[in-house]
């Protein structure tokens, strides 16, 4: 699941669409603000960022 995951993210970013990780299960942003997240601020369309974030949280 993981895998299809992260394609379709990168799918995504292809289109133009920006996306960013939410916790696992749930509908918050994985980058907490005291970890320095910004919410829907931290969306990308860099496939580098996106399969950073994936490969270290496969599950988001």
């Amino acid at each position: 699941m993981s895998d299809e995951l992260k394609r379709a993210a990168l799918s995504y970013a292809a289109r133009g669409w920006a996306v960013f990780p939410l916790a696992p299960n749930g509908k918050l942003p994985l980058i907490a603000k005291e970890r320095g997240g910004r919410g829907v601020h931290d969306a990308t369309t860099d496939p580098k960022q996106i399969a950073t974030w994936w490969d270290q949280t496969p599950e988001a």
